[in-house]
């Protein structure tokens, strides 16, 4: 009986401590971030300045959250790939966004401002404009799915 309760409090204790890793994101350096996420800020979002970078808190596989001075918000992985961006404020500019994606929104979508990009699991690419419009593309710049305004 003595075991069965050993196992079910050190269970309940790696669980919390599980859980309280992932609630709260730690602070970390710019220098610790991956090289990989460097060239990318610089790269692609160099008008904005680094305000603070975050570790998601997840103990094996950590994500960094980066903030910019223009309200950007991109996540990357541990090893530096990026998996989303979003600037809720003012939009994300196109010179940021993939080129394959980029051509779409300067021939077919002229005009539309995009909110917010991740990357799927299925290695497509998920584009979330600000008048509610969602689009996912392949990796070769398909788009394979829209939601038009409103939903519908």
């Amino acid at each position: 009986m003595a075991e069965v309760r050993i196992k079910l409090y050190s269970s309940a204790f790696i669980a919390a401590a599980l859980a309280a890793a992932t609630v709260f994101a730690a602070p970390v350096k710019i220098s610790d971030l991956s090289p990989n996420a460097v060239v990318f800020l610089n790269s692609h979002l160099s008008e904005g300045r680094i305000v603070s970078v975050a570790d998601d808190g997840s103990f094996f596989f950590p994500d960094y959250i980066v903030e910019l001075s223009d309200l950007t918000r991109v996540r990357f992985d541990f090893d530096g790939q990026w998996r989303s961006v979003e600037n809720s404020k003012t939009g994300i500019a196109l010179k940021s966004v993939p080129p394959h994606i980029r051509e779409a929104f300067e021939t077919r979508f002229i005009g539309a401002k995009i909110r917010s990009m991740q990357k799927r699991r299925n290695g497509g690419i998920e584009v979330v404009l600000f008048d509610g419009r969602v689009f996912h593309f392949y990796e070769n710049g398909e788009c394979i799915d829209f939601t038009p305004e409103g939903g519908g």
